[in-house]
Parts: C-alpha cells; structure tokens; sequence
C-alpha cells in the first residue's frame, strides 16, 4: 500500500513538473501583440489639460514660476506640429517623477546650436553670464515661437532691432559687459535705422553685420566685422561700392594685410552711419576732408610708416577750396571731388581722378571753360592762395 503512494505521489509530481516547462515555453512564444501593451505616450491633450491652466505654477528656489501654456497660442506657433514629450523627452507620466529635465534646442536645430555656441553670447553664458542671451530671449517662449516670415515674430527682419534693443539699448544690461548701450541708439538714429523703420525691408538690421546666431567678436578673425572682412559684408548689399574700393588704393592695401589702411567703418561709422546729405554725417560734403580724410592725412604717421606724402589737410585748408569750405560751403571741391569716393586710385594710375591725363576732366567738373582746358597744370598750381586769412570774419 506504502508503495502505491509513493508512485502515486511520485506521478504527481513528475506531471506538475512538465506542466511547469510546457508553461514557460508557450509563454515565451507567444507573439508580441499578445503580451501586456506598453503604457502610452502622452499627448498634447494629456499635457494641455494641467498645463492649459493660468494660475499653474512650480517652485523655483522659493519662487512661484509659471508653467502654464496658452493652447491657442501654442496652436498658432511654429512647434504646432510637435509633440509636447518631442521636447520634455525625460516626461512619461504624471505626477513627473523625475522632474522634468531642461530642454535643449539642439535635439532638433543641432546645426544652429553649434553656431550659437562659436558665438559671444554662448561663450558667455558658459563663463556664468546671468545676461546673455539664449534661444528663447531672440526667439520667445518656445511655446509662442512664430516664423521669421510672420510680422509678428520677434526675428521678423524689421523686428529684429528692436529684439536686439531689448539687451543693447538697456544700459544696466550692458554694464559689466564691456560693451555700451549707446550702440542700439546710435543704430536707431543711422540710415538704416531710420529706413528700417520707416518700413524698409532693404536696409541693413543686426544679423546682416553680425550673423544671427555665430555673432564673433570684431577681434576674431572669423568674425563678419572683423576689419578686413569689412568689406566683404557691406559689399552683401552694396556691391558695386565694394567692387570700386577692392580696386582702390585703401583697397588693395587692405588686401595687402595693412591694417592702418582704412575700411567702410574708418570712413562711414560703424552703428552711427549717416546719409552723406545729412550734415552730421562723417561723409557729408562739408566735413568730409577734416573729419575724416584728415583722420589718416593730417598726421606724420603715413608719411613715417608708408612714405605717404604729409601735410594734404593742412595744404587743402590754406587753399581756396578749403578756405570756402571753412567758410561754410557745400559746394565748393572737397577731396572727394578730385580724389573719388571709394575708386581712389594713386596719381600715376591711369584711372585715378588725378592723373595728369585726367585733370582736365576732374576739374572741368566744376570749372568748365578754356582756363582749365588750355594749361590744366597751371590752373592747378594757382590754388593754394592763403585767401582764408584775409576773408572777412
């Protein structure tokens, strides 16, 4: 009997055993679909339903920030299209355990970051500048982000002064940076900030000059302002201009490495770039030759380094030209007259302005007649006449 149980017993066992294995394998086999579903991503719905709520905030280091998302505002930008989580990656579930991570703009624009991060503001940023800016400071939220081609987008081309204003024309933003706030006013009150605002959609805002998101120092080579590539970004938009100075003597002393030799910027300003009709202007025709010619040509300086010839200002001012011009007038030849603009050429290059087969030509400009055409040279040599001294106060 003893024995018939333990067989019994010993059945049991050996069937509960194979049941056991058969189990595990069927289980191990059953396709995919069959086992237990994923828990789902969440959706914008799921997000929008806490998040949608105005008075939604987190504590920030013992500050109530907001959290909230405006759905209609989201709906209208350009990340629409994205699911929240696209972003919020570390986000599974709710409550969110963990926080939620930062969001890094470079998951998706990584060719753009590594622009920005060649730039001042990121190098900046990296250093534990508290002030300079990122992504969503150009951008905005990154909820409300509009096109570039939607007026209403902060980096739509006429906005973008004003966006850049926002921290350039704040003087307690700019203090401790090295850099002024003037520079946002000067911009403002310049040719192309008075034709940007006018409506123009031509005229040069920040990111031609600068670049929109590699902004380099104007000490860095690479950088779009650095002095000898000057010319080179004012030629973007004006380039005829550009071709006549890369021919011209302060041109190709430039191409030459010659940093003494003056660019666009020497001449015109920099943000406070001026129409050469408007009288405050470095190039207007009145102050032409003292304020900015005589920069370089009233000094020892070219002559010591270059063996440029000395004293033109000086000369310019005792002849009857200059003699008038001190006087006031506006009409009267000032070194741009005889010289060019941006094609100013040596005098023994055939196409300078003042080149002996030339200056009939030059100076017939303003003194058409028989006097010039006959004996150009001795009408020449009768200018200087020291007249300013005697003219009446």
């Amino acid at each position: 009997m003893k024995n018939a149980i333990k067989g019994i017993v010993c059945c049991v066992l050996i069937i509960f055993v194979a049941l056991m294995i058969w189990s595990n394998e069927s289980s191990a086999q059953k396709p995919k679909s069959q086992k237990k579903a994923a828990v789902s991503k969440l959706g914008n719905a799921d997000c929008l339903a806490c998040h949608n709520n105005s008075e939604l905030t987190k504590d920030v280091n013992g500050k109530q920030v907001s959290v909230h998302v405006d759905e209609a505002v989201f709906k209208e930008s350009i990340h629409n299209p994205l699911n929240c989580t696209d972003c919020h990656t570390n986000v599974k579930d709710y409550p969110h355990d963990p926080a939620p991570a930062k969001v890094s703009c470079a998951g998706c624009h990584t060719a753009t970051d590594g622009e920005y991060h060649k730039g001042l503001h990121a190098k900046a940023l990296d250093k534990g500048s508290t002030k300079a800016a990122s992504c969503q400071d150009c951008h905005g939220s990154a909820h409300a982000i509009l096109p570039s081609s939607d007026p209403k987008s902060k980096v739509f081309r006429n906005n973008i002064p004003q966006t850049c204003g926002a921290c350039h024309g704040q003087k307690f933003v700019m203090e401790g940076t090295g850099r002024s706030a003037q520079t946002f006013f000067s911009y403002q009150e310049s040719v192309h900030g008075k034709a940007v605002a006018a409506g123009s959609d031509k005229a040069a805002v920040c990111t031609d000059c600068h670049k929109p998101h590699e902004i380099r120092s104007a000490s860095d080579p690479q950088s779009e302002i650095f002095k000898f590539n000057i010319p080179t970004t004012c030629g973007k938009c004006h380039n005829n201009e550009t071709k006549e100075f890369k021919d011209s003597i302060h041109g190709q002393a430039v191409a030459r490495g010659n940093s003494q030799s003056p660019v666009c910027t020497d001449c015109h300003g920099i943000h406070n770039i001026k129409s050469h009709i408007d009288p405050s202007s470095r190039v207007a025709a009145q102050t032409l030759s003292r304020t900015t010619c005589g920069q370089c040509h009233s000094g020892v300086r070219l002559s010591q380094e270059f063996g440029v010839a000395g004293g033109r200002l000086s000369s310019y001012l005792d002849s009857y030209h200059g003699a008038a011009s001190q006087m006031g007038s506006n009409i009267v030849a000032n070194c741009a007259s005889c010289h060019g603009v941006h094609n100013i050429l040596p005098s023994t290059d055939p196409k300078s302005m003042v080149n002996k087969a030339n200056l009939v030509q030059t100076c017939g400009k303003c003194h058409p007649g028989p006097a010039i055409t006959s004996s150009p040279e001795k009408f020449t040599m009768l200018i200087p006449i020291r007249v300013w001294k005697s003219a009446p106060k």
